[in-house]
């Protein structure tokens, strides 16, 4: 992470405060989160295109999210039938199905 991305907490201080390392390892966090999913979605040919960790409301608020932005509904149609292949992998049944 670039050290301009990173939480600031005060300048003055030679060692981060604990404030600082905690709001920098959530931040880390979610890039990890943000780098899966890409790959996630890579490897089943779909495209979000303004997938990003919102640093700036992490910043203030202490939660750094990863924000899915905005998709065509096509792409989201494909999302959840993606999705959906994965749950019912998982339960071995189709979903919707009745026992």
């Amino acid at each position: 992470m670039p050290t301009s991305d990173r939480p600031r907490v005060g300048h003055l201080q030679e060692q981060p405060s604990l404030l600082h390392h905690l709001l920098a390892t959530k931040c880390e966090e979610a890039d990890a989160a943000e780098a899966v999913l890409l790959e996630a979605l890579r490897l089943a040919g779909i495209v979000l295109p303004s997938v990003g960790v919102d640093r700036a409301a992490g910043r203030r608020s202490g939660f750094y999210l990863v924000d899915l932005g905005s998709a065509r509904p096509d792409v989201v149609a494909q999302l959840a039938a993606v999705i959906r292949l994965g749950v019912e992998a998982r339960s071995a049944k189709p979903v919707g199905a009745t026992a």
